[in-house]
């Protein structure tokens, strides 16, 4: 598994898997083509195939998860459905502090929302040592749990 800062070049190869392949919960092409300047999409890959993504928001949306000034929102995580229960969304999480030491020097901490009701999710997340805040974003597609990861 290597995690990969989306850049232009990219680009066509997201288009063309996109065409042969529409296995994603939320489209990648949807998610990179149109995202904003603070987004950093992250592509998840193993041996050249695009098993996972997820963003990286710079945003100020950061601020209905956490006060933290140099934080990271994690956002838009969707995995290949034919690569799912292959450990692929636990090693990416697990790949994230390193990396974002690397391209994001500056930042102390990652946080994200999870659907009170995804239950799956929430373990994922806990088992890559995020820890649930206890809080809670009313966010539009209902409550949210708060959950953070401490790079320092």
């Amino acid at each position: 598994m290597k995690l990969i800062l989306f850049n232009p070049s990219h680009e066509v190869a997201i288009k063309n898997y996109q065409l042969d392949d529409l296995t994603f919960s939320s489209l990648p092409e949807t998610v990179i083509m149109n995202r904003q300047a603070h987004y950093n999409p992250i592509l998840g890959m193993v041996e050249g195939k695009l098993v996972c993504f997820f963003i990286l928001d710079e945003g100020e949306d950061r601020q209905y998860y956490s006060q933290t000034p140099n934080s990271l929102l994690l956002r838009a995580f969707s995995s290949d459905s034919r690569e799912v229960r292959k450990g692929y969304a636990l090693q990416s999480l697990q790949l994230l502090p390193d990396f974002i030491k690397v391209h994001f020097p500056h930042i102390d901490k990652v946080v994200l929302g999870v659907n009170e009701r995804n239950e799956p999710a929430a373990n994922l997340y806990l088992k890559a040592g995020f820890i649930d805040t206890k809080r809670k974003y009313l966010g539009p597609k209902g409550y949210q749990r708060i959950f953070s990861l401490s790079l320092s």
